[in-house]
């Protein structure tokens, strides 16, 4: 088991999680890294694992949470050592998996397009083996990327000679330039303190600049029941949540939108100086809150059209990988082939 995993089930454990139920509304035992509440309300028992793990949202923000949280520590040596290994089960990636980022680099491209300058200085923080650089390189953009993992870190230096630094958003120093664009896509969910990392990304951005992030949508209808939570994602937001977390930490809301099944959240902030910083009201409970994973929940999933067009798409998707993986030689081969679609 990896080894967040572990701490989650020992401090689930140590709860005396008989007294909880899922709906119930209790005390946390850490509080709120938002809004530093401790009312809350319990959404799940086990994460996507299916291992023990507390699951908890506020009932002040509506942010959604493990608890109690892991320290910023534990979670950054979780990343270090098992997170590639556990979630996708290898050190470096598969052939499907880079031109599965390349694909994908190439649709965060033509979104985030409008943002860029035709020479721009981009940050990409948590840029694993660094697919979404190499497209940014190739089309002009001078780009660097942070990733805990030194394997994966490795890998995208070899492979596409990027510009990769080994470390965090917590270790990260760039005293000596600024970006004009930040890319935090699937992190922020990974980090139990999510307005000191914001704060501190804000002084890396020029002031014109844009900060783009992406995350999941722990409050989608189209998302199977038992796997909203898992171990890795210590934080979990829906638009209302994401948004107020971007407004008390000193952003303003440039875009806010969901993708085509409401799985993921997109926005683009930015720190002008009309931004109203902490005048953002304070937001309920969300008003279509998370469903627990229960039978009826289950059966609503399974009779939406949509999961069945997803699973379509999907194996579409998965076909295209493998005739990439197959016809390609190399990595950099497989992101080349992505780029055609620009």
């Amino acid at each position: 088991m990896p080894i967040l995993s572990r701490y989650l089930s020992a401090q689930f454990a140590s709860s005396n999680p008989q007294r909880y139920q899922v709906g119930t509304s209790t005390r946390a035992h850490t509080c709120c890294p938002v809004c530093l509440e401790s009312a809350c309300q319990i959404t799940a028992k086990k994460g996507r694992e299916g291992t023990p793990m507390m699951t908890v949202a506020c009932t002040s923000c509506g942010l959604f949470r493990v608890d109690p949280l892991p320290s910023t520590r534990e979670v950054e040596q979780f990343h270090e050592l098992d997170y590639r290994s556990s979630y996708k089960g290898v050190r470096t990636p598969k052939r499907k998996h880079i031109y599965r980022s390349g694909m994908l680099a190439v649709q965060r491209f033509r979104h985030l397009a409008k943002y860029l300058g035709q020479h721009s200085a981009v940050l990409d923080i948590g840029c694993a083996s660094g697919e979404w650089l190499y497209i940014l390189g190739k089309k002009g953009h001078s780009a660097v990327g942070i990733e805990v993992d030194r394997s994966y870190a490795e890998f995208g230096r070899n492979e596409y000679s990027v510009d990769i630094r080994s470390g965090s958003v917590n270790t990260f120093e760039c005293s000596d330039r600024k970006f004009e664009c930040i890319t935090l896509f699937h992190v922020l969910e990974h980090l139990p303190d999510p307005l000191a990392a914001l704060a501190r990304i804000s002084g890396w951005l020029k002031h014109e600049g844009h900060l783009a992030i992406e995350v999941p949508n722990v409050n989608s209808p189209y998302q199977h029941p038992v796997k909203r939570f898992h171990s890795a994602h210590v934080v979990g937001y829906t638009p209302e949540s994401l948004s107020y977390v971007a407004q008390k930490s000193g952003w303003r809301i440039v875009e806010l939108s969901l993708d085509a099944h409401e799985r993921n959240i997109f926005a683009v902030l930015d720190k002008r100086s009309d931004a109203n910083c902490g005048t953002h009201d304070r937001l309920s409970f969300p008003r279509s809150p998370v469903v627990p994973s229960t039978v009826s929940a289950t059966v609503h999933y399974y009779m939406r059209p949509s999961t069945y067009i997803r699973s379509f798409e999907r194996l579409k998707q998965f076909g295209a990988e493998f005739r990439a993986a197959k016809k390609e030689k190399t990595p950099r081969e497989l992101l080349n082939s992505s780029l055609r679609n620009l």
